[in-house]
């Protein structure tokens, strides 16, 4: 994968649809979680569990990991 690109991206790319809902439900609410276990299968990992806190177009926490940092950078372009 380049620099700009992860191998979770087509991932995150694939469930476009959810993503924009989360985004929404965020929005209104300050918040929102769903469940990404399809995930598990681009990669072994010894966690999947997080999450980003995505404010002002910019990552401010949780894209330490890099299908969380994959996840912030496509919601940054969601409402960038």
């Amino acid at each position: 994968m380049t620099a700009n690109r992860s191998q979770y991206d087509p991932y995150w790319e694939s469930i476009g649809d959810d993503l924009k809902r989360l985004l929404d439900e965020a929005e209104e609410h300050g918040w929102a979680k769903m469940s990404c276990s399809r995930i598990q299968a681009k990669g072994k990992r010894a966690s999947w569990s997080g999450g980003v806190r995505v404010a002002n177009g910019q990552i401010r926490s949780g894209g330490d990991m890099a299908h969380m940092r994959s996840l912030g950078r496509k919601c940054r372009a969601a409402y960038g």
